[in-house]
């Protein structure tokens, strides 16, 4: 930036491989803001994603004299947010993070100049934003450069996979009576489904419905069960999964939004395919199988491989960047 405030040109290229410690560090202190603002974060961005997008291609960077200020990911298609329209030519730009010292610069009026362009030579017919909650601030800086707020999509699963953990432990229980329980957590809209669903098992009397759980209590469920089962078709903020991790239960989780990678890197439990009964199965066949040895593992590297998303955690390293932004 000169004197005057203004911008340099800004040069948009794709990111290479010496880019992914900067592009990891602005995804960082992005997940740390939107921490403290009480924001929907995203998910733990890992080294291995980066180095695939780079590699494809779609990671791209905005540089002023050499330092990167910006970062984003672009995809040609995204059928979970866009469904009928998917098929419509486009440009999704997704996870833009900019450098903290160069906020409320406009920078991306300076991305939307860059994807028309882009758009305009590849012959694609619209540039696609999303947010993930109702970032207010975020929708007014899009709508301020033209782009129209269309209805908001809810990428939710009301059954939150309890269909796909249903039919699982069904298809479990046809040997006869399990050698363990299902225990239900929760509340909400699917209660009388759930109800009558149980009712139908091949073992209902090895399926307890709890209901809704007191913090205090989910810790209590997390630290004595044998695992977790986390089936979602769609999952925002893995809040539940990370709980159950830092408790030490090993899990299974649904492998939605890249969430999988948070299980089976730090080797705290197994992934399975969203909706895939027959893999749910696999799994809580391979939990319940497991010695003491396997399950110490899972739940030893589950405790460790939660500890960066503590709050407390958190708040150090937000510190950390605002000293470093100072210097």
């Amino acid at each position: 930036m000169n004197e005057t405030g203004r911008l340099w040109d800004m040069e948009m290229t794709q990111s290479c491989r010496e880019d992914i410690e900067a592009i990891l560090a602005l995804y960082d202190e992005a997940t740390a803001l939107q921490a403290t603002k009480g924001m929907t974060q995203w998910p733990k961005i890992d080294r291995s994603r980066i180095e695939m997008e780079v590699d494809e291609g779609r990671q791209w960077k905005m540089t002023e004299q050499g330092q990167i200020v910006c970062v984003w990911v672009v995809a040609f298609e995204d059928p979970q947010i866009w469904g009928e329209k998917k098929d419509e030519p486009s440009l999704y730009i997704h996870r833009i993070a900019n450098h903290p010292l160069h906020r409320g610069r406009g920078l991306v009026g300076q991305l939307v100049s860059w994807a028309k362009s882009y758009c305009s030579d590849e012959n694609l017919h619209f540039i696609r934003l999303d947010t993930v909650g109702f970032n207010e601030a975020l929708i007014r800086v899009y709508t301020s450069h033209g782009f129209t707020v269309l209805e908001p999509i809810v990428l939710d699963d009301p059954s939150g996979g309890l269909d796909v953990l249903m039919d699982a432990w069904d298809k479990y229980c046809d040997a006869g009576p399990p050698n363990a329980r299902l225990a239900i957590a929760g509340s909400g809209e699917l209660n009388e489904w759930l109800d009558q669903r149980i009712a139908s098992a091949k073992q209902p009397d090895s399926i307890h419905k709890l209901g809704r759980v007191e913090d205090s209590e989910k810790r209590w469920l997390f630290e004595n069960a044998k695992a977790v089962l986390l089936p979602s078709r769609f999952e925002g903020l893995p809040t539940v999964l990370l709980e159950a991790m830092n408790a030490g239960a090993p899990t299974v989780m649904s492998d939605v939004n890249d969430l999988g990678r948070l299980v089976t890197e730090p080797d705290a439990g197994l992934s399975i395919p969203p909706g895939d009964v027959d893999a749910l199965l696999e799994a809580i066949s391979t939990i319940l199988k497991a010695n003491d040895e396997q399950i110490m593992r899972w739940s030893t590297n589950g405790k460790e491989a939660s500890k960066p998303y503590l709050w407390s955690t958190i708040t150090e390293d937000l510190l950390e960047i605002y000293r470093r932004v100072k210097k």
